[in-house]
């Protein structure tokens, strides 16, 4: 009821404003969807104290087109001719003068809030935006920080509502991993539930990671699940880079972003001829940290010279880094040339994800920033461990 409240409180306003500049509003007629809710019109009345007609059209760009298009064709001299002729009332919905008294005081705070944050808005403005607008767009050259809450560490309970509250805390993606038992030992979600997130997230970038011995069966059930991204591990096809390139080109024929996985003990090269074709084959390199299959692994710093390697040869490549991923290993990650950062447990585990992933947002864009991949080796000695 709140949130109907501060909705016809702006369009008190806005009458606020026609009577400023001469012209007080009778009645309004109205139409829509939302018109069909009794509750919602009654309230419009209520705090804008006019009655709000409803039509029986209740699609109201159906309605306007068919207005517009009926003065176009000649059916009417003009728009006002076409309104009192197509536009059929449905009911009234009075306003009750005892209610709309009552709202006097909400709708005054309601109309001080502007004048009140005034300063602080245009403050904020000059210093360039808010936290969400630095995140869509971070300083220094190459790909964009993107931060992966990983699901496999969410209340797989209440994944739908873990999502929501991922994104809210400042996600970019969240990192949905599909194992199929085979591949590796666990077994996790499917389709059905990516297509469930979708419904209940429209707006998120789901990334599906999937450690499934058969990738190319999963795909046409995830493209009608909508998922946004599709990341294979090149060990399922046997390391078959033309098996591996159309895998990749079928993915993206169907809408979604194709990736390709790489175990910790897989080497890089493995990927180059996908990422030397023109255009690239695959849209995003994924070198695991921890051998794949379960969450809560430690960090595999062997891992990194590859995750450099990729970056030296590719400045402009979306290189993930997922396993044992946090604040401190995310430092490391960076300075390698990861600029997409999935985290599991140091995120869904935290009082304060929003801090965690801002922290982690924070060690890409300063590595972006100072690009220490462009060091010699020898001058990143934690680096160097033997390869696994």
């Amino acid at each position: 009821r709140a949130i109907l409240e501060g909705i016809c409180f702006g369009t008190r306003l806005v009458f606020d404003a026609m009577a400023a500049n001469g012209y007080t509003p009778e009645e309004v007629v109205v139409a829509g969807g939302a018109t069909r809710s009794p509750l919602w019109l009654q309230i419009h009345a209520d705090v804008a104290g006019v009655p709000f007609k409803r039509t029986k059209c209740a699609d109201a760009p159906a309605l306007g087109a068919a207005i517009l298009a009926a003065v176009a064709a000649g059916c009417y001299p003009d728009v006002a001719a076409a309104v009192a002729a197509m536009v059929h009332d449905d009911s009234v919905v009075h306003p009750r003068p005892e209610v709309h008294a009552l709202y006097a005081a909400p709708y005054a705070a309601y109309k001080a809030t502007y004048p009140a944050l005034k300063a602080l808005m245009h403050q904020q403005g000059r210093q360039g935006g808010s936290a969400v607008a630095a995140k869509d767009a971070p300083p220094g050259p190459g790909p964009q920080a993107r931060i992966c809450p990983s699901l496999l560490a969410a209340d797989q309970g209440n994944l739908a509502g873990e999502v929501s509250r991922m994104l809210a805390e400042g996600a970019d993606w969240l990192h949905v991993d599909i194992m199929d038992g085979h591949f590796v030992p666990n077994l996790t979600i499917g389709p059905p539930v990516v297509e469930h997130l979708r419904s209940q997230a429209p707006e998120a970038f789901l990334d599906c990671h999937l450690s499934c011995s058969n990738p190319a069966g999963l795909v046409d059930g995830l493209s009608k699940a909508k998922a946004s991204s599709v990341t294979f591990h090149t060990e399922a096809l046997g390391n078959d880079v033309v098996a591996a390139a159309a895998l990749a080109a079928r993915i993206r024929s169907l809408g979604m972003r194709a990736g390709v996985a790489l175990k910790p003990g897989t080497p890089e090269e493995i990927v180059f001829p996908l990422l030397d074709a023109s255009p690239s084959a695959v849209d995003m390199v994924l070198c695991l940290t921890v051998e794949p299959g379960f969450g809560g692994q430690s960090f595999m710093h062997s891992v990194l010279p590859k995750v450099t390697a990729l970056r030296r040869r590719y400045p402009g490549l979306d290189i993930q880094v997922d396993g044992g991923v946090n604040p401190l290993t995310a430092a490391a990650a960076a300075a390698a040339g990861a600029n997409v950062l999935v985290a599991g447990s140091a995120v869904f585990g935290a009082q304060d994800p929003a801090s965690v992933i801002a922290a982690l947002r924070d060690a890409v864009i300063g590595a972006k920033e100072q690009m220490p991949w462009l060091a010699p080796l020898l001058c990143q000695p934690q680096m160097l461990s033997p390869r696994s």
